[in-house]
Parts: structure tokens; sequence; C-alpha cells
């Protein structure tokens, strides 16, 4: 199966669509593509994850290593709507403890909203 990826921004977040299977043949792009969606921003990047069929160990550590990457300069990054298969490998792996997953786009956004003051 192929993987898909369109980019782009929604007000003051950039939202990173994926569709397809996250394996050790796609993960490369998928790994460039989520630095590229990160790079030069200090507002929160959002990935949806609906339609990911599938990811593996690789889709876990691209994932961890932007994570890792805007942590650092205070930026984040979040998932959002993740299919059953996605929650699955997050949960079991303990990453949905570490990088945040929404159950849709508005909660991503409520989520990572700083607080106002």
């Amino acid at each position: 199966m192929r993987l898909l990826m369109s980019l782009a921004d929604y007000g003051r977040y950039r939202v990173l669509t994926v569709a397809g299977e996250i394996d050790l043949l796609t993960t490369g792009r998928f790994r460039e593509t989520l630095f590229r969606a990160v790079e030069g921003k200090s507002t929160p990047v959002l990935v949806d994850m609906s339609n990911v069929a599938f990811c593996d160990s690789s889709c876990l550590n691209a994932v961890t290593a932007v994570h890792n990457r805007v942590a650092a300069r205070g930026q984040q990054l979040a998932l959002f709507a993740p299919s059953r298969h996605v929650q699955k490998v997050f949960r079991i792996t303990r990453l949905d403890q570490v990088i945040r997953i929404y159950p849709s786009l508005d909660a991503a956004i409520a989520g990572t909203c700083p607080a106002s003051g």
C-alpha cells in the first residue's frame, strides 16, 4: 500500500495528514515529511492518523525522534484520530503516555492551545 501525505496550515497549526501504511519501506518519507512539518515552526504540529492502516516500530521511531526534537525547543507535536491499530501500537509500547494523542482535530487544538493570560 502507498503512503500519501499532505501538509497544510490550519489557523495557527500545521497539520500533516497521513494515509496508508507506515512501515520500513515508507517510514523514511514519513520521517522526512514530519521533520519538514516542524522545521521553522513554533506553533503546534498535529498529525492526522485517521487513515493510517498500519504502523510498525519504524513509525514509532520516527514519531519519537521528531517529538524529542520539538520538545527540546518547547514546541508541541500531537497525533489525532488514530485508527484502532495505531492506538493499540502506541498503547502497548506506552508511547501514548509520552506523545499526546487526541480523538479529533478539535480535541488536539483544544489540548495544545496555550493557556490564555
